[in-house]
C-alpha cells in the first residue's frame, strides 16, 4: 500500500506546481472568472468511522482558460453516518482548498439506494470563486460498480455574487483490494462554464 501511495503524493505535488507555475505567468492567470469547483469525486456513501479514504483526480473543464486541474482529496470516518472531507489542489491554474461535512442521511448497502448529504467550504487564491457548497447525492452498489448522481450547489461570495448549479453523476469501480477507479461529470445547468469531466483513483486505509 505503501508504494502507491508514495507515487500518487509525489504525482500530485509534481504536477500541481507545475500547473500553479503556468498558470502565474499565462495572460488568463487570475482572469477567468469563477475557478472550477471541486466535485464530488466518490459514491453516496460516508467513510466507516476510523477510517481514511484519499484519493486523486484530473479534471477537465469544458470551457474558459487553464481548463486542465488537478485534485487530491481526502475523507474520514468521524462517528456513524458522519465524515469529513477535505480538498486540495490546483483548479483554473490557481490554488484550490475545500474542507466540510457528510452525513449519510440513507445508508448506501448492496441493491439499496443511499442518500448523502454535503456541506462545506472553498477557497480559490487570486479572486477565482471563494464560497459555500451544499450537495445531495443519490447513490446504489451493484455487483461490480457503484453509481450516483445528484445536485451540487455553489453559493459563491467573492469576488461577486453567484450560485451554480451542476448536475453531477460518477461511477465508482474497484480494480484492487481498497483501490477504485471514480469517473465523474459534472454538468453547469446555467452554462458551460462550470461544466467538468473527471478521473481518478481512491485508496482506502
Amino acid at each position: 500500500m505503501k508504494n502507491p501511495l508514495l507515487v500518487l503524493a509525489i504525482t500530485l505535488f509534481s504536477v500541481s506546481a507545475v500547473m500553479a507555475g503556468d498558470g502565474a505567468s499565462g495572460s488568463n492567470a487570475g482572469s477567468g472568472g469563477t475557478a472550477g469547483p471541486g466535485g464530488i469525486f466518490g459514491p453516496a456513501a460516508v467513510v466507516k468511522q476510523g477510517k481514511f479514504l484519499i484519493g486523486a483526480e484530473a479534471q477537465l473543464q469544458f470551457s474558459g482558460p487553464d481548463a486542465l486541474g488537478l485534485l487530491g482529496h481526502f475523507r474520514y470516518g468521524l462517528m456513524p453516518r458522519f465524515e469529513i472531507n477535505g480538498d486540495l489542489g490546483i483548479m483554473r491554474g490557481e490554488m484550490y482548498v475545500g474542507a466540510g461535512v457528510d452525513y449519510q442521511a440513507v445508508g448506501d448497502k448492496k441493491g439499496g439506494v443511499g442518500v448523502l448529504v454535503r456541506g462545506a467550504g472553498f477557497v480559490n487564491t487570486d479572486g477565482l470563486g471563494s464560497g459555500l457548497q451544499a450537495a445531495c447525492m443519490v447513490g446504489n452498489q451493484f455487483d461490480l460498480v457503484n453509481i450516483y448522481g445528484g445536485l451540487d450547489t455553489r453559493f459563491i461570495v467573492d469576488p461577486v455574487d453567484e450560485t451554480v448549479f451542476t448536475l453531477v453523476g460518477g461511477i465508482q469501480i474497484p480494480f484492487q483490494r481498497k483501490m477504485a477507479f471514480v469517473g465523474e461529470i459534472g454538468v453547469d445547468m446555467g452554462g458551460d462554464k462550470q461544466s467538468y469531466l473527471s478521473g481518478g483513483v481512491l485508496f482506502g486505509l
